[in-house]
Order: C-alpha cells, then structure tokens, then sequence
C-alpha cells in the first residue's frame, strides 16, 4: 500500500539523517514505525485481557453490552477544580466532609 504524506522539510530531512545513521531508509523507519504500532496495540489488549482470564472477543462484547446498559460518567479536570473552589468557599477541611453534608 502506498501512503502520502505532507510533512515539513527540517523533520524529514532530520529522520532522513537519523534513518541513514542507522543504515535504513527513512520508508523503513516509517514501515518498522507502524509496525511496532499495531503490535504495541495488540500486545497490550491481550495483556489487558489475559490478567482478567477473559478471550479479547467476550471481554469486548461484555463492555459493549454493559455500555448499552448503564449510564456511564467520566470526571473531567473542570469537575475537579470546581470541587475544590466548594470545598475552598465552604472552608470544608476534607472533601469527604462535603460529601456527608450533601446526603
């Protein structure tokens, strides 16, 4: 498969220089580049899966069917900051105390 890509001069002529002190073409850096890529990627979902005993195929499905399932939330760093200014306006002196107070 062919790819084309745009990339400024200074980097491809740097990696050119780096490619050709290793012996290599700068095609073959980029090849071996996205091939340790894919690998990395596969070798760590297998580890992932392997450490819960699960095939990478059921552990998949499991997370898509509880995905449908559940409300799923994430805490974005602005949650956090705003949890802090509460607890700094409220002078609280640990977060789990402003989490007795609300309940």
């Amino acid at each position: 498969m062919n790819i084309t890509l745009s990339v400024d001069d200074k980097p491809v002529n740097d990696a050119r220089k780096i490619a050709s002190d290793m012996g290599k073409n700068l095609n073959q850096i980029i090849r071996e580049y996205l091939e340790n890529l894919t690998r990395q990627q596969k070798a760590e979902a297998d580890a992932a899966t392997r450490k819960l005993s699960v095939p990478v195929e059921t552990a998949r499905r499991k997370i898509e069917l509880l995905s449908s399932r559940t409300d799923v939330f994430s805490i974005a760093p602005e949650d956090i900051v705003q949890a802090i200014d509460i607890h700094r306006l409220h002078s609280l002196k640990s977060p789990l105390t402003l989490r007795i107070q609300h309940r």
